[in-house]
């Protein structure tokens, strides 16, 4: 699979976890860790949990949980502009 295949896939994934049972009007629990200065670690914590049992647990789908290591990567980016935002002033 290319790579802009593959971001196609990833964007896809993302914005359907907002549409799911854990996010409540477009607001997920990671919005909340992130305004409260978590993100970042809480992200990372995520990647590697996620990479730790990547196709070892029973009916694993990989690609899905390759899609949330991305996820959380991209939500530890976005973690990192608001902390950097928040120490320059913006």
């Amino acid at each position: 699979m290319r790579e802009k295949e593959a971001l196609k896939k990833l964007e896809s994934y993302v914005l359907k976890t907002y549409g799911e049972h854990y996010a409540k009007n477009g607001l997920q629990a990671i919005d909340l860790i992130i305004a409260n200065g978590y993100g970042i670690e809480h992200s990372m914590a995520c990647v590697i949990k996620y990479a730790s049992r990547l196709g070892k647990k029973e009916g694993a789908d990989m690609e899905h949980d390759i899609l949330k290591i991305c996820h959380y990567g991209l939500l530890a980016m976005v973690a990192l502009e608001k902390k950097e935002g928040a120490e320059n002033g913006r």
